[in-house]
């Protein structure tokens, strides 16, 4: 299932009932849906952003440049109709969070607008509004409650890019004592464990990726790991690629891998690059020592220690500040050593 395309969905039928409503006998589906593509276009998939004063400017940019093409040969009433598709887009921005205006302003304005443009008044249709603005708010809440998961939690750890997020994925599975929390974490991050597992992670991710989308946040970026051993089985592969098939989830993500993965999977990565996904290169010193500029030009970032000598050569090094990850990791080194120990005691 790719989430963020059903979420896409959603809005845009959202969209359409809020417009139905305020609109009532004098919508016009094909042309409401033609400036709809558009206002999509920029305002969720953020394409063609000129970085005006505000996202709303933009996305009205844009919409402009479909009415007067839209327009172009037309006769009088048509003009007239595709104007009033046009201007209500205002209003949407409203209703999607795009500009800041409290609810009952809203329904204030929407009266206003019906009564000067088509003379419209009556009190049914501030009550149904108010309702359908309820209704709204509560299949969003709905929408995004499906992504909680018991058994599954999201870390994030920052990096040293201030819009760059490392997102790795735990579990919440109580196992059995004889088994080590190290034993348990080697198991479920390798192997065939390990793929299935991205899948979970990459549906979890697109929950924060569809919360930027509705907070008009479009500069946050999440690393991803990516098994290469999915080369190995495209079936596998192309099932999680569904979930990501998306250009948003392609712009907001970056998989990471190691060196040793690269030069494997050379071939294969570079395809996925050409379809538009993002990769940032796990390497140490000793791998950046003769080609560290290549790479530069090749990945989105690369991923070195904090301490690196190649961490100022470029904007595209960066580390991630995982501290918290690398104590607990010596930690289950240290307790299961101690108990391997305990052992050859007796």
């Amino acid at each position: 299932m790719n989430a963020i395309n059903e979420y896409i969905n959603f809005e845009k039928s959202n969209i359409i009932l809020f417009a139905k409503e305020v609109l009532s006998e004098y919508y016009d589906e094909e042309m409401f849906e033609k400036l709809l593509t558009t206002y999509v276009e920029s305002r969720y998939y953020n394409y063609n952003n000129f970085c005006k004063k505000t996202l709303s400017e933009d996305i009205f940019g844009e919409l402009k440049k479909t009415l007067t093409r839209l327009v172009e040969g037309t006769d009088k009433d048509t003009k007239k109709k595709l104007k009033e598709m046009y201007v209500i887009f205002y209003y949407v921005m409203i209703f999607d969070g795009v500009i800041d205006v409290d609810e009952k302003k809203l329904v204030s304005l929407l009266c206003s607008y019906r009564l000067e443009l088509f003379d419209l008044e009556d009190m049914i249709f501030k009550e149904n509004m108010f309702k359908l603005l309820a209704n709204v708010a509560r299949k969003r809440k709905e929408f995004f409650s499906t992504f909680k998961c018991e058994d599954f939690e999201i870390n994030r750890s920052s990096t040293s890019n201030i819009n760059i997020t490392d997102i790795v994925l735990r579990h919440r599975i109580n196992f059995p004592k004889i088994y080590s929390e190290y034993a348990v974490d080697r198991v479920f991050n390798t192997g065939i464990i390990n793929e299935d597992k991205t899948m979970v992670l990459y549906y979890l991710t697109s929950y924060y990726i569809m919360k930027d989308i509705k907070d008009c946040e479009f500069d946050d970026y999440y690393l991803l790991d990516f098994p290469c051993s999915l080369f190995e089985n495209r079936d596998k592969l192309e099932t999680l690629l569904e979930i990501v098939d998306n250009d948003i989830f392609r712009n907001q993500t970056i998989f990471k891998i190691s060196y040793d993965d690269y030069g494997k999977y050379i071939n294969n990565v570079k395809d996925m690059m050409r379809e538009g996904y993002k990769f940032a290169l796990i390497a140490n010193d000793e791998e950046l020592k003769d080609n560290n500029l290549v790479l530069t030009t090749i990945f989105e970032y690369i991923i070195v220690d904090k301490d690196s000598a190649h961490l100022n050569e470029s904007d595209k090094m960066i580390y991630i500040k995982w501290w918290w990850y690398k104590i607990w990791i010596h930690f289950l080194d240290f307790f299961l050593n101690s108990y391997l120990n305990s052992l050859m005691v007796f």
